[in-house]
């Protein structure tokens, strides 16, 4: 009996004693589970972080990237930057400001600039023809944005040339027109608004004129010299309203600048098929379709070039040659020429280009300089949608977490939202008050007025929230 009693007494002991010890060693187990989940946790923040540092790195060195300019002594078809600058040089050392109405705006620009297309003339012989007009037109129209307000203007100049084979009838041809603008606003050294593109459109009429395989087969290609943007667009209003040539633009290109080198943007395009024509031209791409609805304008299918890099200079004296990188002018200019080279290349494409202006909105934007994807607003429209069915499909039906968590990380998403956005504006409202400008002067500020606060608004919840 007592060995019984024995026997069962130590048989009890031996199961607390394993009992107890199992017990003991899934606590030390679970601790120890947990230190490694959070250290895991930890671990995949810090790749994140690291990848968004590398993704942000990678995409500031693309946006300062630029194509090694060709110098003046390569073939004369081939657009070269070191041609364009001596143009540029030239321009602005005429002596004066170019102010509308003043001698240099007036006489010695357009004098300067003749006497090239000349030359270019003279160097154009069959099958190419070339013809330059001077157009000094007179007109009003009224300006939407300032009631009751009426903009006259009287013998402002537009140089206007147009090039084409000579076998191509001059009235019924559709062009592409290129337009830039050689005044400049009151005070203004305007190398890069606009007499950068001045350069570089005398320089792809050379390209043109120098080689019979860069003539256009089936249509022609006009280029207006705008003496009159800087008083709200009366030349091109004059040449738009009055010019004989104006029917048989079918499309236009405009090169602007509301800042100083850098890469051109791509901000506006009125038809699918110049938007594509962009995308598979460009060598350099550099695209955006966000100002599309602000400038949206006009029933011509156009492009909208301009140059937005260093903008404080813009409008003032500052605006020099020094400002313009070595390298923005050639691929500005070697974006210009694939794009008509994609354009040309189908005959039908300027006959139809207008019936598609506003039947077919789209959205397009480059990535990393690369390369440009472009696909209609309906095709957005039906993406977006779709993204967000199968988010709301993999959580109703793929995900194994309860629906209790579900919701815990919606909430905790919304969280960490509300914290990033309300941290971002607190920076920005406090910029407003003491330092309105500064994200002008040096585009860098964006980094600490609005990423690292984000940065810190997510970190806050995120390292201390686990949905198990």
């Amino acid at each position: 009996m007592q060995d019984s009693t024995l026997h069962h007494r130590r048989s009890k002991a031996a199961e607390d004693t394993a009992y107890g010890h199992s017990s003991s060693l899934h606590l030390h187990d679970d601790g120890t589970s947990q230190r490694k989940r959070a250290k895991g946790h930890f671990v995949r923040l810090w790749v994140v972080l690291a990848w968004v540092a590398g993704l942000v790195a990678f995409t500031f060195w693309r946006h300062l990237w630029l194509p090694k300019p060709k110098s003046s002594d390569i073939p004369l078809h081939e657009f070269s930057e070191g041609r364009a600058r001596v143009f540029l040089e030239e321009l602005q050392s005429i002596e004066g400001f170019r102010t509308v109405g003043s001698k240099s705006n007036e006489e010695l620009t357009p004098a300067w600039l003749l006497a090239h297309l000349h030359t270019f003339q003279q160097r154009c012989v069959a099958p190419c023809q070339l013809d330059i007009e001077v157009q000094r037109p007179t007109g009003a129209f009224g300006l939407d944005f300032l009631s009751q307000f009426q903009n006259v203007y009287a013998n402002v100049t537009n140089i206007v040339v147009r090039v084409q084979r000579t076998t191509l009838d001059e009235s019924s041809t559709p062009a592409i027109l290129l337009s830039s603008h050689y005044d400049a606003a009151v005070g203004a050294g305007a190398a890069s608004d606009d007499g950068v593109n001045i350069a570089i459109m005398l320089e792809l009429l050379q390209n043109v004129v120098a080689s019979e395989t860069m003539l256009p087969s089936h249509n022609a290609l006009m280029f207006n010299f705008n003496g009159a943007e800087e008083t709200m667009l009366q030349a091109a209003h004059g040449f738009i309203t009055q010019h004989p040539w104006k029917d048989q633009v079918a499309a236009f290109i405009n090169l602007e600048a509301s800042g100083a080198g850098g890469r051109e943007l791509l901000f506006q395009t009125g038809s699918d098929i110049l938007a594509m024509a962009y995308a598979r031209g460009a060598p350099y791409p550099h695209a955006s379709t966000i100002a599309q609805e602000v400038f949206q304008h006009g029933e011509v299918a156009g492009m909208d070039f301009a140059y937005i890099a260093n903008g404080y200079v813009y409008h003032t004296p500052l605006d020099d040659i020094s400002r313009i990188q070595q390298g923005s002018i050639q691929r500005f200019g070697e974006n210009i020429q694939g794009t008509l080279a994609e354009l040309f290349k189908d005959p039908a494409a300027l006959h139809t280009i207008n019936s598609s202006v506003r039947a077919h909105r789209h959205v397009f934007f480059d990535l990393f300089g690369v390369v440009t994807v472009t696909y209609s607003e309906a095709v957005g429209e039906w993406v977006n949608y779709l993204v967000v069915v199968l988010a709301l499909v993999y959580c109703a039906i793929w995900s194994r977490l309860p629906w209790a968590s579900k919701w815990q990380g919606v909430l905790q998403l919304i969280k960490m939202n509300a914290l990033a956005f309300t941290a971002s504006m607190s920076m920005a409202g406090l910029l407003l008050v003491l330092a309105p400008m500064s994200w002008y002067a040096s585009p860098l500020t964006h980094l600490w007025v609005f990423i690292f606060p984000t940065v810190v608004g997510y970190l806050t919840v995120f390292p201390c929230t686990e949905v198990y």
